[in-house]
């Protein structure tokens, strides 16, 4: 990820995504691409804490995936966000 991006899940608490981050492409689900960090996790706190992964379509945080639950969690806005494939030495 290029640059740190604020993310605010409908009903949920907003997580911040560090710039710098890397993120291993996980598979799809009709709602875009879905991305896991690659070295740290990420939570969705609700009532509970929830392993969280984002999904991301035509350059666009749409939501986050709950691996756990095998749920989507919408964003309450769409943010930008720039996922960039990793420069190979």
């Amino acid at each position: 990820m290029q640059q740190a991006v604020e993310a605010d899940p409908a009903h949920a608490d907003a997580r911040y995504l560090a710039g710098g981050s890397i993120w291993l492409e996980f598979g799809a689900i009709a709602q875009g691409t879905v991305y896991k960090p690659r070295d740290s996790a990420l939570t969705l706190a609700k009532t509970n804490m929830h392993e969280a992964y984002v999904v991301v379509r035509e350059g666009r945080l749409v939501g986050l995936w709950l691996p756990v639950e095998e749920a989507f969690a919408p964003m309450a806005q769409e943010v930008a966000i720039d996922l960039r494939p990793e420069a190979r030495p």
